[in-house]
């Protein structure tokens, strides 16, 4: 059985052929969330500015477990790419002037220590072991809907700070990506039926009142949704309408779990499930984090677990204030594709 790589040469071999000597196809190796890294073909076309790339690694594994054939996976690959391909030149010039994308900008949550040398090349800010970054939600007729990640380059280029971004992000992301909550049991249907799970922005009811008091938070479009915890007084809100203080489980980057915090569950045990389930239930794409966290209704804080007692006073004195969020607390496959418009400094949409 070939390598990846020897899989990834045919398929650029067999890729220029299809398309031609106006096009010129590359081999990209991409370093995703969490430093994880994907291999991908990227097309160029001399008269376009946006090259897609299409990811290889799932198509590998259905070679190896003799679910395609390289002829199915060449053909699947020459499609994609035709259907990607842009019909002229994307104008980005609008991407210069930050007047023109401020009312945009956008935060996510990452985990902190597993994208140590991204978070050298974005602006970003720390909160509990995680880190805010920032991004621009693109979205086009002919590529559909992607996200341009705020490096470091284009911050100097406007002349703006990590603060300027948080401002403007803490305004923007809630709107654009506005919060949902749902029962646990629905999204559990859902999974089951391949039906719609339903979408509130808060609990229904107490949780006392709920046979099964587990819900999901996550936002509008399901992706990166577990940025919704440092939505302003979203937590505080759930937490008034659940009638309890909350454990918070960050169970991927797209969504939270959260549920009542009482003594009938005990914090360790899901601490211990949390990392547990990030080992062996989610994709390394997705994982945000080993923590488990807690909600105190009364304070209005959100803090690491640690025990019985919570290190919330401790977090408040170093901090001098409570970080944006803390008070009052965010099938078949697509193949993802990575367009960049400029490849030295231009922004990266990432679909």
């Amino acid at each position: 059985m070939m390598t990846k790589e020897e899989f990834a040469k045919e398929m650029r071999d067999r890729i220029q052929e299809e398309m031609g000597d106006g096009y010129e196809v590359k081999i990209q190796h991409v370093t995703k969330n969490n430093g994880v890294e994907l291999t991908g073909l990227m097309v160029n076309d001399p008269t376009r500015n946006v090259a897609p790339t299409i990811y290889l690694d799932s198509m590998y594994e259905n070679l190896v477990e003799g679910g395609m054939s390289a002829d199915d996976c060449a053909e699947n690959l020459a499609r994609n790419l035709k259907n990607s391909m842009p019909q002229a030149k994307i104008n980005m010039d609008f991407f210069t002037d930050y007047e023109q994308v401020k009312d945009k900008i956008c935060f996510r949550l990452v985990n902190a220590e597993a994208n140590r040398e991204l978070l050298s090349q974005v602006p970003h800010e720390g909160f509990k072991d995680l880190a805010v970054t920032f991004f621009y939600p693109f979205e086009h007729d002919e590529i559909g809907k992607g996200s341009i990640l705020i490096r470091n380059e284009h911050a100097e280029r406007w002349g703006v700070t990590e603060k300027d971004l948080m401002e403007a992000a803490k305004v923007n992301t809630p709107k654009i990506f506005p919060p949902r909550c749902m029962p646990m049991e629905n999204v559990l249907v859902q999974m089951i039926s391949n039906g719609p799970a339903g979408e509130a922005e808060l609990p229904e009811r107490p949780f006392q009142e709920e046979a099964f008091p587990m819900h999901v938070l996550t936002n509008g479009d399901r992706t990166f949704g577990a940025g919704v915890m440092m939505y302003d007084e979203y937590l505080s809100k759930v937490a008034e309408a659940a009638g309890c203080d909350l454990y918070v489980i960050p169970s991927s980057v797209h969504e939270l779990i959260v549920l009542p915090k009482d003594e009938g569950m005990k914090g360790e045990f899901l601490r211990d499930l949390v990392r547990e389930v990030n080992e062996t239930q989610v994709d390394a794409q997705d994982r945000l984090s080993n923590s488990l966290y807690a909600y105190d209704r009364q304070t209005q804080t959100l803090s690491l677990y640690e025990g019985r007692e919570q290190k919330t006073s401790q977090d408040q004195a170093a901090q001098g204030q409570a970080t944006p969020g803390e008070k009052a607390a965010a099938r078949t496959e697509v193949l993802p594709q990575e367009v960049p418009d400029e490849p030295s400094e231009g922004p990266v949409l990432s679909m």
